[in-house]
């Protein structure tokens, strides 16, 4: 994007951040890091690093959405970003980038306007380009973009520790005749347009798995499952049967942080994830294989903080 329009989007966030109000009022410290800091006339987005505290609404939210696989920055993410596209924010995270230089914007307590004239001290620079991207391996080439910092990081740690293995690969395209399983293609036009690029990642992702011989019945799609669960009668009360969920398929990154949790609960398990699903452009995916429960269960138990 245009240097100018990342710079409405920051004052647009920061506008908002002065406002207050809960999860605002949690926030402690914003800084903005990568080529925006530097000063690149175009940079492809504008990473912020916000510092929080956590009060106790915070951490019954966030309890419910590690219990259900959600994202327990959700409100202050959208609170920050409203609908804006092109801010990547990483929360509680200075620690993971200490070797990257960051420039402080905001401090609890300050103005609007000393917000806004640390922005405008930040000067553009011609020369200034994308900062090398660490933290990498063979399969996030093509991909590192929609892959942000500490999530890198993260997989990387696993693999190395054994816990995982990572590999990328391309979808072929299908359509919705090419599923076989009636419950997975009806879940799927329940769920999405036609013309949505996630409908066309789910074809494809559980096309894929069907012709492994996988049963999309064992799927985990975008945090539901395929088979929705039944309700058996047993006395007098009603018990909830599952079906076993081996496989986890996830878009946009949205759900990765939940993998270590849940490819420890389902030993055995695979995570599909399609960081960019796009309308035309080819599918890259990344297969995520479980190797050392024991790792990936104290991973789990690690706060995450993207």
């Amino acid at each position: 994007m245009r240097r100018e329009r990342a710079t409405t989007l920051l004052t647009e966030m920061l506008s908002r951040l002065v406002e207050g109000g809960w999860p605002l009022e949690l926030v402690d410290e914003v800084y903005v890091f990568g080529s925006y800091a530097r000063g690149a006339p175009d940079p492809h987005d504008v990473d912020v690093a916000v510092e929080h505290r956590a009060d106790e609404r915070w951490k019954e939210q966030a309890l419910a959405a590690v219990v259900y696989g959600g994202d327990w920055n959700a409100p202050l993410r959208r609170a920050l970003a409203g609908r804006s596209r092109g801010i990547e924010l990483a929360f509680n995270q200075r620690e993971a980038y200490k070797d990257i230089p960051m420039t402080l914007v905001w401090r609890r307590g300050d103005a609007l306007e000393q917000a806004l004239g640390r922005l405008v001290a930040i000067r553009a620079d011609a020369d200034a380009g994308r900062a090398e991207r660490d933290a990498m391996l063979p399969a996030f080439e093509g991909l590192d973009r929609w892959l942000i910092r500490p999530m890198r990081v993260r997989l990387v740690n696993l693999a190395s520790a054994g816990a995982i293995t990572i590999a990328q690969f391309e979808f072929p395209d299908a359509g919705i005749a090419d599923l076989q399983d009636a419950e997975a293609q009806e879940a799927i036009v329940r769920r999405w347009n036609e013309d949505s690029p996630l409908r066309r990642a789910a074809i494809a992702a559980l096309v894929h798995l069907e012709v492994r011989g996988i049963s999309p019945r064992l799927v985990h799609l975008q945090g539901h499952d395929i088979e929705p669960p039944r309700y058996v009668r047993d006395g007098h009360l009603a018990r909830v049967v599952r079906a076993e969920t081996l496989y986890f398929v996830s878009f946009n990154c949205r759900y990765l942080r939940a993998m270590p949790r849940c490819l420890t609960e389902w030993p055995g398990g695979e995570w599909i994830e399609v960081p960019h699903p796009t309308r035309r452009q080819p599918l890259l995916a990344l297969r995520i294989s479980a190797l050392n429960s024991d790792v990936l269960a104290a991973e789990a138990r690690r706060p995450v903080g993207f």
